[in-house]
């Protein structure tokens, strides 16, 4: 009789401590933090990507305009297409010829607090692995730059992006010089 009542007991117990560990423990998706993952975040990745607005210059005495657009899959991300438009906000040109291959190979490194390390096209050569290119814009095996971006989600719809380059490509640590790329937003009405 006693063990029955033990029994009973027994059961709310642990049907408590397997809710909570399916709500807190066991989930696949979830990104662990400081270590590299193959693609780019699935945070980051949307149907149409993600955009600047329209930033207002004064190059040469003529107002223009510019615009940075960026997408991210599996197999590419992180390298931003610059593009230039006239005061009618008409493209007359811009964009990065290499920046197709240079968002090739990504990996991805959740760093706590929404921020992501993203790199690629770091492609590996006979002497180095892909992630010895991780913190460089040293020219991997096709001649292409690697590009490393560090990457805040602000929101579901709002990222902020910065590039990081070293010239030397030991260097592991966040102190490379950095240029801001832009405050992106994610636009779901985009055809």
């Amino acid at each position: 009789m006693k063990i029955n009542k033990n029994i009973l007991l027994m059961i709310p117990i642990l049907s408590i401590l397997i809710i909570c560990f399916t709500i807190t423990g066991n989930n696949s998706n979830a990104d662990h933090k400081n270590v590299w993952h193959k693609g780019s975040p699935k945070v980051l990745i949307r149907k149409w990507g993600w955009s600047t607005g329209y930033i207002k210059h004064n190059y040469t005495g003529k107002p223009t305009y510019t615009k940075s657009n960026i997408a991210f899959g599996k197999d590419y991300g992180g390298n931003p297409l610059n593009m230039l438009y006239d005061i009618h906000k008409k493209q007359i040109g811009g964009g990065i010829p290499d920046s197709a291959v240079a968002s090739s190979n990504p990996h991805y490194k959740y760093i706590g607090h929404n921020y992501y390390l993203l790199k690629s096209s770091a492609v590996p050569t006979k002497n180095h692995s892909a992630m010895y290119y991780e913190f460089g814009d040293n020219f991997g095996s096709r001649g292409f730059p690697g590009i490393t971006e560090l990457i805040k989600v602000h929101d579901k719809n709002h990222i902020y992006m910065w590039s990081f380059y070293s010239n030397k490509p030991k260097n592991n640590k966040l102190n490379s010089k950095k240029s801001y790329e832009g405050y992106f937003i994610y636009n779901n009405k985009q055809k």
